[in-house]
């Protein structure tokens, strides 16, 4: 397999565990990615729009509605990257992204995150023109998301705490089965 086909690069697999209290994991799992040049039988080429980001939230969510009544939340999410140079000096910059969320998602963005929150977010990448009052033309990228994940500890999130049950009291249950009473029983059921 030639350079030109292959890649060797990694994939993160996003685990739960229910009983953790830390909630979801990523693991790093080594893979090999094949580049193919087939042709795709409708004359179509395969495309992918799909963005994913860990970061934590600039702002609190800004919610509005749209006039037919659709919530919209929009995000400002932090990404930074840290490498040292070539003089041996750590360097460190930050990527700010605007990340739109629509419906139900938009409501629980309103109600669990705020300002400093650290999220998993997946979605596409979509670039927009409007004008502005001015007769400007604008434009923005914008992630409009589709999953959300809070990374942060349950201390930390801004939901209410779940209650607490406490542990039934430990009984004997086996006390009622004495050695007398299992004397007669024989018929096992294998």
């Amino acid at each position: 397999m030639s350079a030109l086909t292959a890649l060797e690069t990694a994939v993160y697999v996003r685990s739960e565990n229910p009983a953790s209290r830390l909630g979801t994991r990523f693991a790093r799992l080594p893979c090999r990615v094949r580049f193919t040049h087939e042709r795709v039988e409708d004359g179509m080429s395969r495309s992918l729009n799909r963005v994913q980001l860990i970061g934590n939230l600039g702002a609190d969510p800004e919610l509005r509605s749209t006039t037919a009544g659709t919530r919209v939340a929009t995000l400002s999410v932090a990404t930074s990257r840290r490498w040292t140079d070539r003089a041996g000096q750590q360097q460190e910059k930050t990527e700010w992204h605007r990340v739109v969320c629509w419906d139900r998602l938009a409501e629980i963005c309103e109600r669990y995150l705020k300002r400093g929150d650290r999220v998993y977010l997946e979605g596409q990448i979509e670039y927009r023109q409007w004008e502005g009052q001015d007769g400007q033309t604008r434009y923005t990228t914008e992630i409009r998301a589709r999953e959300m994940i809070m990374l942060g500890g349950r201390a930390e999130s801004a939901a209410p705490p779940l209650p607490e049950r406490e542990a039934p009291a430990r009984k004997d249950d086996y006390a009622d089965f004495t050695s007398e009473s299992l004397a007669g029983e024989d018929d096992l059921p294998f």
